[in-house]
């Protein structure tokens, strides 16, 4: 290819893009972006099954590894094999995990993602 070929064929794709933006920007007017569920607060829980501190405290094992992060219940049991850290994440099976779970990974994007794929619940007030 010429030098104006290269140029022709940049000047095409900068115009496809800016096109494509446009378009993009017409389809979203007047349509109220759905936040993303911040998984820090995760305070979805909508929908799902209530449980009690007793209710968690039954599955405090290796096999079956359930525990609270603000006040949302999550099943680590598939998970707890597969943890990065090893086997420290049995110290939260069966109880409010909230404390340890925030000290070591509050604030980081992928832990807080990985957890709220394991959620199963809301914990009762």
């Amino acid at each position: 290819m010429n030098q104006k070929s290269i140029a022709t064929v940049v000047f095409l794709v900068v115009v496809g893009i800016i096109v494509a933006v446009v378009l993009g920007m017409k389809k979203t007017e007047g349509v109220t972006p759905t936040p993303s569920p911040t998984p820090a607060s995760i305070a979805v829980g909508e929908g799902l099954p209530v449980y009690t501190l007793a209710d968690v405290a039954k599955h405090a094992s290796p096999k079956d590894c359930w525990t609270t992060v603000n006040g949302n219940v999550y099943d680590l049991t598939p998970f707890v094999g597969k943890h990065p850290g090893g086997e420290v994440i049995l110290k939260v099976c069966g109880i409010d995990g909230t404390k340890l779970f925030m000290g070591q990974h509050g604030g980081q994007a992928k832990q807080e993602n990985q957890l709220a794929g394991l959620e199963i619940g809301v914990l009762a007030k």
